[in-house]
């Protein structure tokens, strides 16, 4: 019942990438220059850019959903996936050569004092966080709804340019 209840409290960001959509994603990341190395995937689900990465890509998939999590280790026996929220990921700055995935989205913050004390709405703190774990010079392919774009910048919602 437990795990009912934390699998329904996660359909609000349980979403599914078409396997075309992230093959077309990895390719746009191979042209332009990825040619291997440790790759972060924030939402993994059940692993699908896990599923389609290329064989030198060492992948690390974190997933709030423990079932979600357990179907992607399973599937994806090579790859680490890690059964926490994003928010409560703690690796090094800098530590993966590229970030991919399709980034939950919606008008509401996730706790992160580290990578989100100013309350971004949880797909901006997705990609602000995967910039800050991308090493320089390394890549950050993901997908976000259109509203991410078209969101003011006021420090909650969009980001403010750089």
């Amino acid at each position: 019942m437990q795990e009912y209840r934390r699998a329904e409290a996660n359909t609000l960001n349980a979403h599914y990438t078409d396997p075309e959509i992230a093959d077309a994603v990895w390719g746009m990341l191979h042209e332009a220059g990825f040619t291997g190395g440790r790759v972060l995937e924030p939402g993994c689900g059940a692993g699908t850019f896990i599923g389609l990465a290329p064989p030198e890509a060492r992948m690390v998939g974190v997933e709030l959903d423990p079932i979600t999590a357990k179907i992607s280790s399973h599937l994806y026996p090579s790859a680490q996936v890690r059964n926490e929220g994003f928010e409560a990921t703690r690796v090094p700055e800098n530590s993966f050569t590229a970030t991919i995935g399709n980034v939950p989205f919606g008008g509401f913050a996730v706790h992160d004092p580290a990578h989100n004390p100013a309350g971004h709405s949880i797909n901006n703190h997705f990609i602000l966080k995967s910039l800050a774990l991308t090493a320089p010079g390394g890549y950050v392919a993901v997908i976000s709804s259109h509203s991410r774009w078209t969101a003011p910048p006021n420090g909650r919602g969009g980001t403010s340019p750089r």
